[in-house]
């Protein structure tokens, strides 16, 4: 990968990770104060969904984190170690992590008949990300597998140079 496209994911992983950072800080808490205001009779769901709701930005930004190493790696052409397979692990199961929140949220909000399950918008949108999560997973497992095979490859390969 070219230098400068590294350099450019990076500044855009950053910029997404401010903005996530700034959702858990101050948007989230805003948003679940106004939604208590304005219907009080959900109003003790407020902790427990914006506690949610954190952690599940929190997994994004470590699958971000994650993201932004490997990108390190392939910058200094060390990409087939076994320090890859390890941001790769931590990469699924932050997603892993981050789709089980979903879940979480959703199992919260359809137990409690007052929130009706969020409406049709919210309970598809969080079937949407669990869905893109499971699939990012099952793509990265794949993804991992092949890394491993080519990473022990790679092994085999210096081992007969050094012979």
């Amino acid at each position: 990968m070219r230098p400068a496209a590294i350099t450019e994911l990076k500044i855009l992983i950053g910029a997404v990770l401010t903005v996530a950072v700034a959702a858990q800080v101050v948007v989230l808490p805003m948003l679940a104060a106004e939604a208590a205001a304005s219907f009080p009779e959900v109003a003790y769901l407020r902790t427990p969904l914006t506690a949610l709701a954190v952690v599940a930005i929190a997994c994004g930004e470590a699958a971000l984190v994650c993201i932004w190493r490997l990108l390190t790696l392939s910058g200094r052409g060390a990409f087939l170690t076994s320090r890859t397979t390890r941001w790769v692990d931590a990469l699924v199961l932050s997603l892993v992590a981050g789709t089980g929140m979903l879940a979480a949220i959703s199992a919260v909000l359809t137990a409690d008949p007052q929130t009706g399950g969020g409406g049709p918008a919210v309970g598809l949108g969080l079937m949407a990300g669990m869905f893109l999560g499971a699939a990012a997973i099952l793509g990265l497992l794949v993804w991992r597998g092949r890394l491993l095979q080519s990473v022990r490859d790679a092994a085999k390969q210096q081992r007969r140079v050094q012979l």
